[in-house]
């Protein structure tokens, strides 16, 4: 069943489900801090891609280090090749921990206004102070304002998993 989209006035839970693509079920997984089994595979899939990259970083700067480790024979070739080893270990602890927030995302809430922000190459929404990504077809559908307060819900890389009014106390 199809929910009719509220025109007037700010929207209501429906609404932001439809125009933002989640479920009522995973907006309740949501507040619970945890992510449903599709928003889990969406967010695998959309960092997986990061993720093969700095590995293919990380295999490159390794390969450059054995290649140039026999022919540092100067102070200042060793002291070259020590950053490139201290820059290949840090790159190693942060693939460390981009892997462990893509295995076990991590939900995380802001509380604000919502507006359309951002442009078409890089689009998102801005609730309270923080800027959440959403797909280009879903942000050029929305208004550039809406009245009231939302509670988003959001996991690493600022990507939005859900949004509801948040009731004024």
């Amino acid at each position: 069943m199809q929910h009719a989209l509220n025109t007037t006035g700010p929207p209501d839970s429906g609404d932001l489900a439809a125009w933002f693509g989640f479920t009522p079920d995973e907006l309740a997984l949501n507040r619970a801090g945890q992510l449903s089994d599709r928003q889990r595979q969406r967010v695998f899939f959309l960092s997986i891609g990061y993720l093969v990259r700095g590995l293919a970083m990380l295999i490159l700067t390794l390969i450059l280090a054995i290649y140039l480790a026999p022919g540092a024979d100067q102070d200042h070739e060793v002291v070259l090749l020590a950053v490139i080893v201290g820059l290949l270990v840090l790159l190693t602890v942060f693939m460390f921990f981009a892997a462990c927030r893509v295995f076990r995302p991590a939900v995380e809430t802001v509380t604000g206004s919502l507006a359309r922000c951002g442009k078409e190459t890089c689009p998102c929404v801005c609730v309270g102070d923080r800027e959440l990504t959403i797909s280009f077809r879903r942000w050029k559908r929305l208004k550039p304002t809406y009245p009231g307060q939302f509670r988003a819900y959001y996991c690493f890389g600022n990507m939005l998993l859900s949004i509801e009014p948040c009731p004024q106390d």
